[in-house]
């Protein structure tokens, strides 16, 4: 396997990881704060306590898609803004 082939799959291997540990902060404020919305850069920046260097939005971003295909959030817009917030028919399962 070529240098670049593995520093690929090492750079997905940890995205994973950035984005499951995403979710979980974004689970656990949303049980303990279940009327929270924010935007993608607010949940980023505010609810995700991240390591230095701090991963691109787009680490976020990938978090909310994944709950919201699960049923846990959903996107809201207000004016030009997006906002993620709780799904108002989801029973918040404890996080694992």
């Amino acid at each position: 396997m070529a240098a670049s082939q593995r520093y690929q799959k090492k750079a997905r291997l940890v995205n994973k990881q950035l984005v499951d540990l995403a979710v979980l902060c974004i689970r656990r404020k949303l049980e303990s704060a279940p009327h929270s919305v924010d935007t993608v850069k607010g949940i980023h920046s505010f609810w995700i306590q991240w390591e230095e260097p701090v991963p691109p939005e787009t680490t976020t971003l990938e978090a909310l898609e994944r709950l919201e295909v699960d049923g846990v959030v959903e996107r809201v817009t207000l004016d030009t803004q997006e906002l993620w917030t709780i799904r108002k028919e989801s029973q918040l399962p404890a996080s694992a």
